[in-house]
């Protein structure tokens, strides 16, 4: 492995990423500051349950059959996950973070994370406070298309160019407090919506030359299994949460999706144009959108237009 960069591993290249905007030398200083995104949580135990598809059980790749079996037969998420946090620990990892993020016209708007048993390194700070915005490893994501092999000494050498601000202090702080110093990542588009799930795993390792290419072939392996056992079960509860709108507000939002004035939302409605911008409010909250482009693009989200 090279000593200067992170390192994206091979395996099957994944598209761009859209939504993700992130700060660079030249960028940190002129950029205007952005609005973070919605943090929302997700307990594994309030998930509805999804069997597993049989075809797990005919899996190709050495190794792989016999976790997706062990899988196929638990009987909850809570004892897949289970699972999942012991293999974790037998390849040599000890955080797991599983966080789907919410495209929003050119940003993220929306971040939830997945709650389990296994201690987590990503944490509402990461981007509440923007630390993603500087995280080396979602660029080289981004550029490679690839999972990434990181480690913290690689990490604060990547952070060098960039001014040393609190974020950036904040932002190894908060590694070392969580006493995670090397491990793995990947981010997986999912098809027909403008969601990415960001799978990340960590360890106390401060050298990432333990992950040697069997570790990692067995990481990817566990990622892979890890988020086909829980991607259903949590875009059903996305899914709930968001038809949790009123008839009227999903009204709205159609409207506006159309391009509609407030004034002519009102008067579709039969409602007044106080009570329009009421509901956008909320609206603009809970989707944390900063512009009707972005509240257009929730409706497209949720099916509105």
């Amino acid at each position: 492995m090279t000593s200067a960069h992170l390192t994206p591993r091979a395996s099957t290249r994944m598209p761009p990423w859209p939504g993700l905007t992130l700060l660079t030398p030249r960028t940190q200083q002129s950029m205007a500051p952005m609005q973070m995104p919605e943090i929302d949580h997700l307990q594994v135990h309030q998930l509805p349950f999804q069997p597993a598809p049989s075809e797990w059980l005919t899996v190709p790749a050495r190794g792989c059959s016999s976790i997706a079996g062990e899988l196929v037969a638990a009987r909850d998420l809570g004892e897949r996950m289970r699972l999942i946090h012991g293999m974790l620990r037998i390849i040599g990892f000890t955080h797991l973070s599983y966080v789907t993020l919410h495209a929003s016209g050119e940003r993220i708007s929306r971040a939830t994370f997945l709650d389990s048993a296994a201690p987590a390194h990503l944490d509402d700070a990461y981007f509440s406070q923007g630390h993603y915005l500087i995280d080396p490893r979602l660029q080289t994501m981004a550029d490679s298309g690839m999972p990434v092999v990181w480690d913290i000494d690689h990490l604060c050498a990547n952070l060098r160019g960039l001014l040393p601000t609190q974020r950036v202090r904040d932002f190894l702080s908060s590694l070392h407090g969580a006493v995670a110093h090397s491990g793995f990542m990947l981010r997986v588009p999912i098809a027909n919506a403008p969601l990415q799930v960001l799978i990340s795993f960590a360890a106390p390792h401060r050298d990432r030359e333990w992950m040697t290419d069997a570790v990692f072939g067995q990481a990817l392996m566990l990622a892979c299994a890890l988020h086909q056992s829980i991607c259903t079960s949590v875009r059903l509860a996305l899914r709930e949460d968001d038809a949790s709108l009123s008839s009227m507000q999903q009204r709205i939002l159609a409207c506006l999706a159309s391009g509609m004035s407030d004034k002519e939302i009102a008067q579709r409605l039969h409602t007044t144009t106080h009570n329009v911008d009421y509901h956008l409010r909320f609206l603009r909250k809970r989707y944390a959108a900063s512009n009707r482009t972005e509240l257009a693009y929730a409706a497209g989200r949720l099916g509105l237009v």
